[in-house]
């Protein structure tokens, strides 16, 4: 009896264990078949910090979901070799889904286009809550090429600042422009030149009204000879011989006797 028992007690085990393998082998099998059936894998990196984003965060394209963030890392980490500069960048591994592809049989392929066209990974905030993720897109400003100390492993999409970033970046240099400044001197400069300019209309004004009386008689020849002419021109005008001859004839040698 106790050896029926050991038995059916050896047949129960084994057909747990076996299911238990099953189960996991049919999770290995359709996880695998998903990934390599449903998702590809790209990367891009950053040198400034992520704030907000976390593994699972959405990756956009033009406000479309369409993957997930897989991984975030040090490139350090990631890429034993690379130069110091490069060591402190941020990786981070994003996971895209076929509806990314216009061709569902050629994702990657697709996705190395958009690349090659302009396409760029920025980190952007959602909302007011904090959450980031990253929004693929095409740049209002054309990016500077970098050249990368390392050999990607995945697809490489160029980074992108966020309009927050540029315009922290924008604030900052103007900023380090104004602290570099000598505004003293510059205060001093502008001093000067409003002293000059105040000098040089000061001295015009003298001249003018050193040189008021005789622009004054200037005036009055012109209006006399003005007048003149015009009495001349009606003279003219009534007598149009006057052209020909004199208006005082010279007397007569009988009549100056």
């Amino acid at each position: 009896m106790a050896l029926g028992n050991h038995a059916n007690y050896g047949k129960v085990g084994f057909t747990v264990i076996l299911g238990v393998v099953a189960l996991v082998a049919s999770l290995v099998y359709f996880g695998g078949y998903s990934t390599r059936g449903g998702a590809f894998l790209a990367e891009t990196y950053y040198d400034t910090p992520v704030t907000g984003l976390n593994v699972g965060s959405d990756v956009t394209f033009r406000g479309v979901k369409v993957g997930e963030v897989k991984s975030i890392s040090f490139i350090g980490s990631d890429y034993p070799g690379t130069s110091d500069a490069d060591k402190q960048c941020i990786r981070v591994v994003l996971s895209f889904n076929r509806r990314f592809a216009d061709n569902e049989h050629e994702p990657e392929a697709m996705l190395k286009r958009l690349v090659r066209k302009g396409v760029c990974a920025t980190v952007s905030a959602s909302g007011i809550t904090g959450i980031a993720h990253v929004e693929l897109n095409y740049p209002k400003v054309e990016q500077p090429k970098r050249r990368i100390s390392w050999t990607p492993e995945y697809i490489c999409i160029p980074p992108a600042p966020s309009m927050l970033e540029s315009f922290s970046s924008s604030a900052a240099k103007v900023m380090n422009h104004l602290n570099q400044m000598d505004l003293a001197k510059t205060s001093s400069n502008v001093t000067a030149v409003v002293e000059s300019s105040a000098k040089i209309f000061s001295d015009a004004s003298v001249i003018l009204e050193t040189s008021r009386p005789s622009v004054t008689a200037i005036l009055s020849n012109l209006e006399s000879a003005t007048e003149s002419l015009k009495e001349f021109a009606e003279k003219i005008n009534r007598e149009p011989s006057l052209l020909l001859r004199s208006s005082d004839q010279p007397p007569l040698p009988e009549t100056s006797r």
